[in-house]
């Protein structure tokens, strides 16, 4: 036997021994047959048979600190998360008075939301299975309301704005009715895994037999059904009569009160938040196995978020639903930081892999 040859032997031999004592051997045994080795400075570097499509990082492994690699290695797998899907259904004032102007010498009211959502729209469509529909009060020229929306919830945001764009302001304020018919809307609905939210839109308060007890009731039964309800206010600064609908409502403003727009770029700042606000700062990720496996670590672009910043909203089958909490949630909404967020998960099965130091 040349030299070349018994280097050979004797590394398939301790390769033998590595993967017998390592995966198979019980932990004590394991510490028993290294107390009987060589010092491992003496020891060759042998890799680890890894099973077949695990891809894994190579780490090194210490037979005296991990005497079985399989309880000290695991595969870690990361996946992007996604915005979960959101349906928002718009309930518009279309009253007489949304013709008036929106701050001093300003737009129209009417004319000053259509150009706010113009621009505040395509942030609901993040999510390909996101949808928006519209549904505006008074439908007639007086206090009739529609039965179903005007704009059915939809992928299509621009079907919002021709529907905007076609009508102008006449009428009186049934707000408790429009919302009433929101909710038989939502209930009629075939259930999906969107978020469902209102967004109500108004520069006044409810008539035509309608008040805000009323219509507060309206917001409760909504808030029943799990779907939030947004209040925006044109012109209508520090009203608590909104105020109270906007607590009952649950998708507050930073201040804890309704989205308030005096001007146009008020108007249009608060429906960008109110958009990214809809989801609820929910996303969603599918495990990548059918293994039993468990989250490691959250990242926004790349850094770890502490445990703090996140928590499991639920988990179904293959589906992790994580919410961000809320700070984090705030600066996500005011748009003051990009969120591009994946997760790490570990497979609880044995896949050592790496070296023998």
């Amino acid at each position: 036997m040349n030299a070349t040859q018994a280097r050979t032997s004797l590394t398939l031999l301790y390769l033998g021994l590595f993967l017998s004592m390592g995966c198979l051997a019980a932990p004590d045994e394991r510490a028993a047959q290294l107390s009987s080795e060589e010092s491992t400075e003496d020891r060759p570097l042998l890799p680890v048979a890894v099973p077949p499509n695990r891809i894994v990082p190579e780490v090194a492994i210490d037979p005296n600190t991990c005497p079985n690699p399989c309880e000290c290695f695991k595969e870690v797998a990361t996946q992007s998360l996604a915005q979960k899907a959101v349906s928002v259904l718009f309930v518009v004032d279309r009253s007489g008075s949304m013709a008036r102007s929106l701050g001093h010498r300003g737009p129209r009211r009417w004319d000053a939301m259509q150009q706010a959502l113009a621009h505040s729209l395509p942030l609901l469509e993040a999510s390909p299975d996101s949808k928006v529909g519209a549904l505006l009060f008074p439908s007639d020229n007086g206090c009739g309301v529609s039965s179903q929306p005007e704009v059915g919830l939809q992928s299509q945001a621009a079907a919002v704005l021709n529907l905007l764009g076609s009508r102008r302001p006449q009428g009186w304020t049934p707000m408790g009715k429009a919302l009433r018919q929101a909710r038989e809307y939502f209930s009629a609905q075939t259930p999906d895994d969107n978020s469902r939210a209102v967004v109500l839109v108004t520069d006044g308060l409810p008539n035509c037999g309608d008040n805000i007890h009323s219509t507060g009731q309206q917001i409760d039964a909504l808030q029943a059904l799990d779907i939030p309800t947004a209040v925006l206010g044109l012109g209508l600064p520090g009203d608590g009569n909104l105020h109270n609908l906007a607590l009952k409502g649950g998708l507050t403003a930073a201040n804890g009160s309704f989205y308030d727009a005096n001007d146009p770029a008020q108007l249009s700042a608060s429906l960008d938040r109110i958009a990214r606000a809809s989801s609820r700062c929910l996303y969603t990720v599918t495990s990548p196995g059918s293994e039993d496996w468990s989250i490691n670590t959250v990242l926004n672009q790349d850094e770890p978020l502490d445990a703090s910043q996140w928590t499991l909203d639920s988990h179904t089958g293959d589906t992790w639903t994580i919410r961000l909490e809320t700070d984090l949630c705030a600066e996500v909404i005011d748009g003051n930081i990009t969120v591009e967020l994946s997760i790490d998960f570990d497979n609880p099965s044995c896949v050592p892999h790496g070296t023998l130091i």
